[in-house]
């Protein structure tokens, strides 16, 4: 295994990436040092550590981190490989050693293999989300000791994290500490990999056809397999009225997030055919756009839950409209970042919790230093006229206040604003965010949005509480400043709001996202 004294190059170089809500750092360092609770440690299965004096991290560990820690592990093998045993760290700055059995001897050689890699990377973040820790160190498994090259321990390693961070897991910083400069490299290059696939998207289009919902997957084949289940209006009529009921209770409990995902389940096993399912399963990216044809634009697609997870949960989600209207605009959004933000809030002077919405994310943005110019414009002071005109300077607009179907869209001080104003417009934002109390049709306004050349639309399809509402849109925003595509800071508000008590039950599931999850408001670091 990797020599653990570092060479004069392997001093600190280091690349993070995010997954999910957890960072993946590729560092260039001894793991010995490492300031996390747990230090992975690949072991020979019988469990003995490496003498003091020996090149291994075993080796390394057992010198730095005491001979106590050897003692602990004693007696634990032989084991099956792939197996995990955790002690206690003795004088490492991590709390424990979690020693996985990676390596065999066969035949009088030290052999692993990608496969008993994987099954010992994945052993390992299990255990530490069982230790209820949120940081770890890895080194490489297998690399220096075995037979197994740098790539094809990487490939194993690297994949094997990113889908385990993918799920649910209290992990928020991984570490893969490397010493030798050409292991850092493949670990790198298989990190960017992930990266490129991960940032790839699925594209499901889905339509109602004859009374059936279609659905197929763009490909790049010249045969397009299609698939389709039947449309049951009235179930998903009765499915949508409960969606509803439970949204307006003031506080949810347990049994409304159970009925929640039983609501899920259903709109997954009755609105999505086996095709589908089968190769959401599959699926090894983190981007999912549906195209959506407008006869199926009513149906909560982000709600299926398929007996895992919902498929908001799971992907960055976005939905683009399939119409036979021109939208204003179909182009990318420009490459520079944005620069002018408008929170237009309570134009009727009767929502407090607007109000304080709109000071919560002034006083943010101030203390976070963003890199935007922020103007409120609120009260009697937002009327059309007032609007349409600090409209044309604005980047991003996030509206708080009353939203009405029946006026179609907005309603401010004096009359009303909607997607058919938005589409007068010369210059029009990147992004709306309509964190807005409504009174029916929240997916047509997003809809309408869209077809009005607003590139990305954000609305809840309900009311959110006042709470729940802020925390959304701020992890939402910060997510965005720090590189993240628009599905991504979606999907980490979600989590966010999902735990906070009662009233954030269900209120991440209020939200829906128009546009294209992998685009971002500019370079990453921007």
């Amino acid at each position: 295994m990797e020599p653990d004294t570092p060479t004069p190059l392997a001093t600190g170089l280091a690349k993070t990436y995010m997954v999910g809500r957890t960072s993946l750092e590729i560092y260039l360092g001894d793991i010995t040092t490492a300031e996390v609770g747990a230090i992975a440690n690949p072991e020979h299965r019988d469990f003995e550590m490496d003498d003091p004096a020996g090149h291994s991290v075993s080796a390394a560990i057992r010198r730095v981190g005491g001979e106590e820690i050897a003692e602990a592990l004693a007696g634990h093998g032989p084991a099956t490989l792939g197996d995990v045993v955790a002690t206690h760290a003795g004088r490492l700055r991590a709390k424990f050693v979690l020693h996985a059995a990676v390596v065999d001897e066969i035949g009088g050689r030290t052999r692993t293999s990608e496969e008993i890699i994987a099954l010992a990377t994945a052993n390992v973040l299990r255990r530490a989300d069982a230790l209820h820790i949120d940081s770890i160190a890895l080194p490489a498994f297998g690399v220096g000791r075995t037979d197994i090259d740098d790539e094809a321990a990487a490939r194993a390693m690297i994949s094997t994290v990113y889908r385990y961070l993918r799920g649910d897991t209290r992990l928020r910083r991984v570490v893969i500490a490397l010493i030798q400069p050409s292991t850092f490299i493949a670990f790198f290059e298989a990190a960017v990999r992930d990266e490129l696939q991960r940032e790839s998207a699925l594209e499901l289009n889905v339509a109602k056809v004859n009374g059936d919902l279609t659905f197929h997957f763009a490909g790049d084949g010249a045969l397009v397999s299609k698939s389709q289940v039947p449309y049951v209006a009235d179930e998903l009529a009765a499915v949508n009225a409960r969606l509803s009921a439970l949204a307006a209770q003031a506080l949810s409990g347990a049994d409304d997030v159970a009925e929640l995902r039983a609501l899920g389940r259903h709109l997954h096993d009755s609105c999505l055919s086996d095709e589908v399912k089968a190769q959401l399963a599959a699926a090894d990216v983190e981007n999912l756009l549906l195209r959506l044809d407008e006869s199926v634009m009513h149906i909560p697609w982000e709600l299926a839950h398929d007996g895992h997870s919902f498929l908001c949960r799971r992907f960055n989600l976005g939905r683009q409209v399939v119409a036979l209207q021109a939208a204003g605009s179909t182009a990318p959004p420009p490459t520079a970042p944005p620069r002018r933000f408008l929170i237009a809030h309570n134009p009727t002077s009767d929502l407090d919790g607007a109000e304080r919405e709109a000071h919560l994310l002034l006083a943010h943005f101030d203390s976070a230093h963003t890199p935007w110019v922020v103007e409120a414009l609120g009260h009697e002071r937002l009327d059309p006229l007032r609007l349409a005109l600090a409209l044309q300077s604005a980047d991003i607009v996030h509206y708080t206040g009353h939203a009405d179907a029946e006026l179609g869209g907005w309603r401010l001080a004096g009359g009303s604003f909607g997607a058919e104003r938005f589409a007068r417009l010369t210059r029009k934002p990147r992004l709306v965010f309509a964190n807005a109390c409504h009174t029916g049709g929240a997916l047509a306004q997003g809809h309408q949005f869209l077809l009005a050349g607003v590139q990305s639309y954000v609305g809840n399809l309900w009311t959110v509480p006042d709470m729940p509402a802020s925390a959304f849109a701020v992890t939402f925003y910060d997510a965005l400043l720090a590189g993240q595509n628009f599905g991504r800071a979606l999907r980490l508000a979600r989590e966010r709001v999902a735990e906070l008590p009662s009233a954030g039950a269900l209120a991440w599931a209020g939200y829906v996202f128009y546009g294209d999850p992998r685009w971002r408001l500019g370079p990453r670091g921007a």
